[in-house]
């Protein structure tokens, strides 16, 4: 018993230490695009009464207008979510901490398994707000213990050699105190000749190439979330995501779009308010990615949001 102890102490005595040289450096991503998550988040946890939340990727940083959106709807609205890499599963659980009777989660369904090295982002994106450990999906766990070593070298890395310092649009200044991007974005960055597909990220690939399911284990997590909120007469909504038209795979037309949202609405417990044939966007709407709107697009993707949210919502208050 006298070395367990022994044992246990300084085990203690090492984790304490290690984490206060850790947030001993100081923090070389306040100013990174990922820690928009925390303006997000912050801003969430103010907002009483009934809401709005959307939860999603970077598409959904890029593509949708926070203003513009509870000007149509009438209702305060939050976003969750903006790099791929911070994961869906992470996003979910903040949501739960603000979510109240009467509410509405709108998620936007994309394909995702955090591959090695994304738990860096996420940790990038928290900093030094240890309350937002909390909120680590057990499943990702252990892949994000693996991948603080790194996260903290580079943390190092970048604080030996005069900072970190990330720019336009990736960076902290494109979004406002509530994680909305307010970036202008008037233009399309994609060359005319875009050939880069966007089919695994959103399923298609896997679903119709290689004959697979739809992401069995991650649906399971999500439909967890939505029992979760079924319980506190949360309601909650899945959208689909807006893509390039140029980087629709060749033989993916609106028959097997329709068909893959048909299989996700049997997949999902929850509402899949939107189809796929709806957010494929011409070039006048993307910015620097298949998946981001520029300014333009945005808007237009919100005014779609709305249309297909507006069936499923209260009376305005």
């Amino acid at each position: 018993m006298k070395h367990l102890l022994k044992a246990i102490a300084f085990v203690l005595v090492f984790v304490f230490a290690f984490f206060l040289v850790v947030y001993s450096v100081p923090d070389q991503f306040e100013q990174a695009y990922q820690r928009a998550i925390v303006r997000q988040y912050d801003y969430y946890r103010t907002i009483k009464g009934h809401k709005i939340v959307f939860i999603g990727e970077s598409g959904l940083s890029f593509g949708l207008n926070l203003d513009y959106m509870e000007e149509l709807s009438g209702l305060p609205c939050a976003i969750l979510g903006n790099h791929y890499g911070e994961g869906l599963l992470f996003q979910l659980n903040m949501a739960k901490s603000n979510l109240k009777p009467g509410d509405t989660a709108v998620i936007v369904y994309t394909n995702y398994t955090m591959p090695p090295g994304e738990a860096e982002l996420l940790l990038s994106g928290i900093g030094k707000r240890i309350d937002l450990y909390r909120f680590f999906p057990k499943e990702l766990m252990g892949k994000i213990i693996f991948g603080f070593p790194s996260y903290f070298r580079k943390n190092l890395d970048y604080w030996r050699k005069w900072g970190y310092h990330p720019l336009s649009p990736y960076f902290l200044p494109s979004y406002d105190e509530r994680g909305n991007m307010i970036l202008p974005r008037e233009e399309c960055l994609l060359p005319e000749d875009y050939t880069q597909e966007a089919g695994d990220h959103f399923g298609w690939a896997d679903f119709w190439v290689q004959k697979r399911d739809i992401e069995p284990d991650f649906v399971n997590s999500l439909n967890k979330f939505v029992y979760w909120c079924r319980r506190r007469d949360v309601k909650v909504l899945f959208t689909i995501p807006c893509y390039y038209e140029k980087a629709i795979p060749d033989g993916y037309d609106e028959m097997i779009m329709e068909e893959f949202d048909n299989a996700l609405r049997v997949a999902l417990d929850g509402e899949l308010i939107s189809h796929s044939r709806d957010y494929i966007f011409p070039r006048e709407y993307m910015y620097d990615t298949a998946a981001h709107c520029n300014t333009i697009g945005a808007n237009h993707r919100t005014e779609l949001l709305y249309r297909d949210l507006s069936p499923y919502m209260a009376t305005k208050e």
